[in-house]
């Protein structure tokens, strides 16, 4: 069996196939942007990790609130525009990768677990239960977020339609994926 971020390649491709469908019947009846057609069921395959979509859904406020500072001092519409939230998108998701690294190789970074129950952070060490490292919350997270592409899809429609109405969407889509992604898997056991 073919697994992809150990997930089995069935799993992913319907995955992805309901999340499409689930965003297409938002669009088409109530005109409603998701955040780009396949960023929720991506987005929805790494919910077991939530520190990794959290990262990346604080990635689009930050670009959403840049996009719409450079707006008010630059004639940016139309191809232009996406094109520019594309470029910044890209180097903000590589950028915080580099830095990430950088003080990760001082043997610090954001939730750096080393395996012993402690989170080393610059002058601070955190003692945390496995629990919430079995959650995701932390183990070896770098900072990075999910693909490179995804974060400036979302803040394209959400400069279209708002970034609130874009999240909830979005949220709304990548839940109800992993939910009906959940329940098959649970059918398919039995």
């Amino acid at each position: 069996m073919d697994y992809i971020y150990g997930i089995n390649y069935q799993e992913v491709i319907l995955t992805l196939v309901i999340g499409i469908v689930i965003s297409m019947f938002l669009y088409e009846k109530y005109n409603a942007l998701t955040g780009g057609i396949i960023v929720a069921p991506v987005l929805s395959l790494f919910l077991y990790k939530p520190i990794f979509v959290a990262s990346t859904l604080l990635m689009v406020v930050i670009l959403h609130l840049m996009v719409n500072v450079i707006r008010k001092r630059t004639i940016l519409y139309g191809r232009r525009l996406y094109v520019s939230i594309l470029f910044i998108g890209i180097s903000l998701s590589l950028l915080t990768g580099l830095v990430a690294r950088f003080i990760h190789s001082f043997g610090y970074g954001l939730f750096l677990y080393d395996g012993t129950g402690i989170f080393k952070l610059p002058f601070v060490n955190i003692s945390i239960s496995d629990t919430i490292i079995d959650l995701g919350f932390g183990a070896h997270y770098y900072g990075y977020v999910i693909g490179l592409l995804m974060v400036p899809i979302v803040v394209n429609d959400a400069q279209n339609q708002g970034l609130t109405k874009t999240l909830k969407l979005l949220l709304f889509v990548m839940t109800s994926t992993f939910i009906i992604i959940g329940g098959y898997r649970l059918i398919v056991a039995h």
